[in-house]
This record gives structure tokens, sequence and C-alpha cells, in this order.
């Protein structure tokens, strides 16, 4: 049995689709009376917004954060700049790509990628970097010079690492597609960047990040099923690709795997082949109707089952709602020292409990007697000291081992505030050790 002509799923139909996405985890989160934006990491860009207001420097993202953090509406950009790029997408898809199924199937499975749905519900400069590329290769595309220098030598500042190697590739493309004066260009405003960002001495931290796979736990990931469909469609579409342009690509996503900056900028070319394998899927000849059926319906099933857990996955990310109930008693305390907590929580807590936090090493959170922890808590101005019960299952096996029996068990340190899934102490700096 051959494939029929489908009709291609309409982009207003995606569009709706992914701001339910979208919206889904917020609103659970908000319901359920966490914050907003999931990830601890958000905070550290909602932090730097803070700080540009009053009147300090910031990171590029944290600078167009800082009109929303203004208004009273932090949470408001990721989705925005999420929307933008899957329009962007969109347009770019109808420049490059003729058959509408491709297109179509694309678009959905961009919406529906895990990355995507990450990087627009969380801040995190990756949302800023994909708009900023896709917008950057469109104008490529339509030969726009000056827009394509802005947004790809913008891209460094972002990340720079995965900036400068996406620059270098359109640099070489624009003189290998005689486009020489959008190569100039963007070479010119990509080495002022560059040559300005070393006289600041101020360049945004190299992200890495092991996360590439969905079902690994990866919060900026792809999903099996999306690669899996994707290098089906590249081994049919083997003859008909330029075999220098599909090396390059394999060894940049291979590259992807460490670097997240890469794995965002190729994630519409992961898309549009996994577009080919679920088009070749779908059209082949099928000598049993009910054998081609159940295919369509294994992947509608496995994509629906990453959407479903991913999802999951951004409503139960921290921080939780405990731990804005331990902020919030933190920040009516006396502010004279330091909140020692982990790299789980650290920005979330220093932002809602408006207080400089610290991560404690292996040695104090095994530590079983004062004497061997009151130095390094004095030399860090330690204060308060939180414990969740995600903590004590991740870092002890015991409830009386190591700083915990100490926190239980020693003068030094007071319980001043216990919630249902948490314990805040008091470290008491000025009590001589005995």
């Amino acid at each position: 049995m051959s494939g029929q002509s489908r009709r291609p799923l309409p982009t207003i139909a995606i569009l709706l689709l992914s701001i339910l996405l979208l919206v889904a985890p917020l609103g659970i989160r908000v319901i359920t009376g966490a914050p907003i934006t999931p990830g601890d990491s958000s905070y550290r860009y909602v932090h730097e917004a803070q700080e540009i207001l009053a009147g300090s420097n910031g990171s590029p993202y944290a600078y167009v954060l800082a009109p929303f953090l203004f208004f009273g509406v932090p949470f408001a950009l990721p989705p925005l700049l999420g929307i933008l790029s899957l329009l962007v997408a969109a347009t770019l898809l109808r420049t490059l790509i003729k058959d509408e199924e491709i297109r179509s199937y694309a678009l959905l499975l961009f919406a529906i990628t895990p990355l995507w749905i990450t990087i627009s519900t969380t801040h995190t400069p990756l949302s800023l970097f994909l708009l900023l590329f896709l917008v950057g290769i469109l104008a490529h595309e339509h030969k726009k010079s000056v827009l394509t220098a802005i947004c790809i030598a913008a891209l460094p500042t972002l990340l720079p690492i995965a900036g400068l190697l996406i620059a270098g590739l359109v640099i070489v493309d624009g003189l290998l597609s005689r486009h020489e004066r959008g190569a100039t260009m963007t070479l010119i405003f990509t080495t002022g960047v560059v040559v300005a960002g070393m006289l600041r001495g101020s360049w945004p931290p190299i992200l890495i990040d092991t996360g590439f796979l969905e079902e690994l736990g990866g919060l900026v990931s792809f999903s099996v099923f999306a690669i899996v469909l994707a290098i089906y469609g590249l081994g049919t579409h083997w003859g008909t690709m330029k075999r220098i342009r599909t090396i390059v690509f394999a060894l940049l996503l291979v590259a992807a795997a460490w670097l997240p900056g890469l794995r965002t900028a190729g994630m519409l070319f992961v898309c549009v082949a996994a577009a080919w394998g679920m088009k070749s899927l779908f059209g082949r000849r099928w000598t049993l109707a009910l054998l081609r059926n159940a295919t369509i319906l294994l992947l509608a099933c496995l994509a629906l089952f990453v959407v479903i857990t991913h999802e999951q996955l951004l409503v139960h990310e921290a921080p939780s709602r405990e731990l804005l109930a331990a902020a919030r008693e933190i920040r009516i305390q006396p502010h004279d020292g330091t909140l020692l907590t982990t790299t789980d929580y650290d920005e979330a807590l220093a932002y809602y409990a408006d207080i400089r936090t610290v991560n404690a090493p292996e040695s104090v959170l095994s530590a079983v007697t004062v004497t061997a922890v009151h130095p390094w808590l004095v030399a860090q101005n330690v204060r308060y000291i939180l414990v969740t019960d995600e903590m004590r299952a991740a870092l002890w096996t015991r409830d009386d081992e190591g700083l915990l029996f100490l926190l239980e068990n020693n003068e030094k340190f007071i319980t001043v505030s216990k919630g249902p899934d948490y314990t805040l102490s008091l470290f008491l700096q000025e009590y001589a050790v005995r």
C-alpha cells in the first residue's frame, strides 16, 4: 500500500500547540505554589537583571530581561523569545524547503523538542541565542548583509565558542556562495565584538552540558525518538545531499553533545532531517496497512511520551514551593552572614531570600565533630544552614550522618525554622568551640 497525500498541519495549529506546551508547566507551577519560572540557574539572570536596574552591569541576556523585571513580568521573556523563534523558524523553512509536508513535520517536531520547551520556559541565554541565530540565517539566505552581520556577530557575546564557530561557518558559506559582501561584514562585525570583549576583559562563561538526551534526564536535550528519525531521514537523503556540508553538520552534531549552544543552533536542522524520516516512513509502500497504521501510532505515542515526561520535569524542577517557603523564612531573619546550601538551590535562594549563598565541600558535609567544620564555617561567614528533604536524600545516607548529626546534637546549631520539607538552622559563630 503506497502512502497517500497528506494534508499538512497548519502553522497556526502548531503555534497554538506550542503556546499550550509552554503555558502548561508554568501554570501548574503557579497552581502548586512554586515560583513560576523553573530552573535554579534561571534566577542567576533574574538577580543580574535586578542589579542592572540598580545601576550595575550584567550579561546581554540580563539586559534584555531587565525591562521585563521592571514591569514585574520576568517570566514572560522566555515564552516570548520561544514563540518568536518558532515563527522565524517557520519563515526560514518556507524559504529553504518547497515541500509543504516536510515543513509541517519539521515545525511540529521543533515545537515538541524538549530543548525548545526548556529554553522557552527558563531563563537562559540559549533562548536569545536561538532567536538571533535563526534571524541571522534567514537574513543570510535573503542576502541582507547588515542584519546577518549584526545577528551572527552578537552570538559570541552570549556563548563564545558556539557563537564563533557559527560565525566562521556563515563567513565560509558566504564566500562559497559568492556573497562576499555579507561574509566580509560578518567577519568585520564579529572581529569587532571579539576585540571589544578582549579589551573589556569580560566574556560570558563557556556552557558545558552533557545532557544531550531527554531520556537520560537532560533538560536542554533532544529525544531519542527525534535523533533516530533524523538519522533515518539523513540516510534516505544521503545521495542528494552535498557531502561536505553533511560531514560538517555531523561533526557539529557530535560537538553539540558538549556544547548546548551548538545543540540549540542545530535543533531546526535535526527537525528537518527527522521530518525527512517521517515522510519516508509514511510514504513508503506497505504490504500491510495494519503495519503502517501501527508504526504511525507508535511514533505518535513516543512523541506524546516525550512531551509529557519533559513537562513533568519542568513542573517539578527547582525551586519548589517548599524552597520558596524556606527562602521567605530566611528573608525575615537578620542578614549578618551567608547561607550554606547546595548548587541545586543557591541561585534561587540568593534571589528570593536576598542573601549570599555558599556551597559546602564534602569535608564539611561528612564532618562528625564541630571542630572539623568550625574554621570553614567561620571563614565563609556562614550564619544559616538550610537542609531540605531532597538534600538529605542526595548528600547523606542516614539521618545521623555527618553535618546532619551536628545540626541536631550540638549547641552551636539552633533550629530557627522547620517546615514539612526543610530545616533552617542558625550557626552561632561567636561561641567558642568546646
